[in-house]
């Protein structure tokens, strides 16, 4: 599915719910909101072996993602981006999951010093299950609650908040609380349940990481960053 809203041609208000889709053609997502794309709500989606990303909300505006579900994408399974006129804000995600994706299970992304950065998205009750980097990456955000998500088996950090590569990547505002990461690092250098680097005014309280595994790979809980 592509929705484009660009050249003034917004799409809104729609709602897409009960759908499947396996193993779209190459070199595409298996499904793109993009620009000008608000209050729109997917229900009960399962997108699953994209050659891309599962879900790209690339500027997406008051969007929620209810019992959504992606699986074994080459990419991201769920994806939160912007561009270089225009953010994310309000892009919600409640019960989804995540799972054995080559990138990302959710990013916050903001792709490039040009671009603007994500505001006030968020996750509650979500997945991120062995996904083959981050389980969820907050790479450049301002504002945004994520409360009671479970991560676990991912191949670098659980969850990732902001990133010192560069300071586009700062994380603001972020709230983290009740969230459970485990056994992460499972093959990477980067090893810790819940990072911070480039962050400020963030929020992280009554998380639990910890790491169940016979051979243990998560090196901490909770590692902040000197620049945070």
């Amino acid at each position: 599915i592509n929705a484009d809203g660009l050249a003034g041609t917004n799409i809104s208000n729609f709602y897409v719910r009960d759908l499947q889709i396996n193993a779209n053609s190459a070199g595409q997502n298996g499904i793109s909101f993009n620009t000008g794309c608000s209050k729109f709500e997917l229900q009960n989606v399962l997108v699953k072996n994209a050659t891309l990303k599962g879900y790209s909300l690339e500027s997406s505006k008051d969007a929620k993602l209810i019992d959504c579900h992606a699986e074994t994408n080459t990419q991201d399974g769920f994806a939160v981006s912007t561009s270089t006129t225009d953010t994310a804000r309000r892009v919600r995600f409640v019960n989804c999951t995540s799972t054995g994706n080559t990138q990302y299970g959710f990013g916050f992304i903001t792709s490039t010093v040009s671009h603007q950065i994500p505001e006030n998205c968020g996750m509650v009750g979500c997945y991120a299950i062995d996904n083959l980097t981050y389980g969820v990456s907050i790479k450049g955000m301002k504002g945004g609650e994520f409360v009671g998500n479970n991560i676990s088996g991912s191949d670098l950090e659980g969850f990732q908040i902001g990133d010192a590569t560069d300071v586009v990547y700062k994380a603001i505002d972020i709230v983290a609380v009740g969230n459970t990461v485990k056994n992460s690092g499972t093959t990477g250098s980067n090893r810790d349940g819940i990072r911070l680097q480039s962050t400020a005014t963030c929020i992280i309280n009554g998380n639990r990481c910890y790491d169940d595994q016979d051979t243990k790979t998560q090196t901490s809980g909770i590692h902040v960053n000197s620049d945070s």
